[in-house]
């Protein structure tokens, strides 16, 4: 939506990292990725701890894009967002999440680093489309 698109920042992505407790999910989104930018690393989290910890020790995490889910059995995607909003070198987040609800959409827009809210599942063409119009916007750039 507009307010998202207002706030995309264009950062040259060094690595894509998936944080979603559904393992078969993961597996779908990496592929996804990696058919449209193979040379592109991409991390997969499915624990919100384990995810924080290591990317707490990443000196170059602002060019890190991160797909976060919300939903998880105890600490979810807002614990995450939270603690994340401490980090002085926090990447861009896009929320990816099967929710529909408005007020998680609204909840999303509160967090500085939140550039983006989809619902699953990630398409071949959303990435496609997202990474194309970041490199046009690449170019663009003196």
């Amino acid at each position: 939506d507009e307010y998202f698109e207002m706030n995309k920042a264009t950062v040259k992505y060094k690595q894509i990292i998936f944080i979603d407790d559904d393992v078969l999910t993961n597996v779908l989104n990496k592929k996804i990725v990696q058919a449209f930018m193979p040379e592109l690393p991409v991390a997969v989290y499915i624990d919100i701890d384990d995810a924080l910890n290591e990317i707490r020790m990443q000196t170059d995490l602002k060019q890190s894009l991160i797909f976060l889910d919300i939903n998880f059995p105890g600490r979810g995607g807002w614990d995450f967002l939270d603690e994340y909003a401490q980090f002085s070198n926090a990447s861009n987040v896009i929320v990816l999440s099967s929710s529909i609800d408005n007020r998680d959409r609204e909840k999303a827009r509160s967090y500085k680093a939140v550039i983006d809210y989809i619902t699953k599942p990630l398409s071949f063409d959303f990435i496609k489309t997202f990474f194309e119009e970041f490199n046009t916007n690449q170019q663009d750039k003196p």
